[in-house]
């Protein structure tokens, strides 16, 4: 490696920081946007703005954007345990219906709108799991272009800013209880800062029960990365054996550190740190993309994403109204 590569890979990465870190003010500005999802579209921004700097931050970014992703989920693993899933049978059932006709949705719906493999992967994680975090989690689960990853989060963006706004309004004309209303928001609102924002518009409890379920869905997100790994990579996986080319390591090391944790290895102290930690890996991974990601590519896929994720979500919200109403929630 010559001494100017070093320098842009260097630059890259740098710059990836520095847009992580200008993020988390930006994000204060707003209950609506986390500090990730500002860090992506700051990437885009620059990227689109001063393209010829982008030339030179790219592969740093791209270098940069694989490795801290995997310490930043592995560091999310330790902050979530399998006691977060107990939230009753009905609110599970919902939770479980509702990824179910998510992922349902983006597959019958991808073809026809002539949305790509990747792009749709990230879609059905962004939209039936936990929104942006899933689609970075999923990201690097893939290998997925930064065209795809950007249009994921710009129609996981858009479907949280409407999904604020829509819900309380509609939960109230049916006459939502509390418990309810934080079920429904939790089930189909995507990224936590909006489950919250949407919740707490509707009350109190509402925004205590949305948390526990927030917390439950996302860590579905250990057996849909571990499902996606494995059918991603089937195809070079064949002729060699082994669970090593089928599942990504750190997905691995994810799982483990979500499992000490349940067993009360991470002391509680720290998971404060930990997550803080794990959100600002996760702004340094998507800002990386962000520098990296493809004007016409993107421009060319984003309406497209957009229907689809708009379609799944429309079925998810629907679907999970309905099991609460069936169930007798809240």
């Amino acid at each position: 490696m010559t001494t100017t590569d070093a320098a842009r890979r260097a630059s890259g990465f740098a710059a990836a920081v520095v847009l992580a870190a200008l993020a988390w003010p930006v994000s204060a500005l707003s209950a609506l946007l986390g500090p990730a999802v500002v860090a992506a579209f700051l990437g885009v921004a620059v990227a689109w703005s001063l393209p010829s700097l982008a030339v030179v931050l790219r592969p740093g970014a791209l270098r940069s954007a694989k490795l801290v992703l995997q310490v930043a989920i592995v560091l999310l693993g330790a902050t979530l345990a399998p006691q977060q899933l107990a939230i009753g049978w009905s609110a599970a059932a919902v939770v479980l219906v509702a990824v179910v006709v998510a992922l349902a949705a983006v597959a019958l719906l991808h073809r026809p709108f002539a949305v790509d493999r990747e792009t749709a992967t990230l879609l059905a994680a962004g939209t039936s799991i936990c929104g942006a975090t899933a689609v970075a989690v999923t990201s690097g689960v893939i290998r997925a272009r930064s065209a795809a990853v950007t249009a994921a989060l710009a129609t996981v963006l858009l479907l949280n800013l409407v999904g604020v706004v829509v819900f309380p309004v509609v939960g109230r004309g049916l006459g939502m209880t509390q418990e309810a209303f934080g079920v429904w928001a939790a089930t189909a609102v995507h990224d936590t800062s909006s489950v919250l924002a949407a919740a707490t518009a509707y009350g109190p409890q509402a925004a205590d029960v949305a948390v526990v379920v927030k917390l439950a869905r996302t860590l579905l997100l250990i057996p849909f990365g571990l499902a996606v790994g494995v059918w991603f990579r089937r195809g070079e996986a064949a002729g060699s054996p082994g669970v090593r080319r089928l599942v990504p390591p750190f997905l691995v090391v994810f799982a483990a550190a979500v499992a000490l944790n349940g067993v009360g290895v991470v002391p509680d102290v720290v998971q404060p740190g930990l997550r803080t930690a794990a959100t600002a890996g996760i702004g340094v991974a998507l800002a990386a993309f962000g520098l990296t990601a493809d004007r016409a590519s993107v421009q060319a896929a984003g309406p497209r994403a957009v229907a689809v994720g708009a379609g799944a979500w429309v079925a998810v919200s629907v679907a999970a109204l309905v099991l609460i109403r069936v169930t007798g929630v809240g």
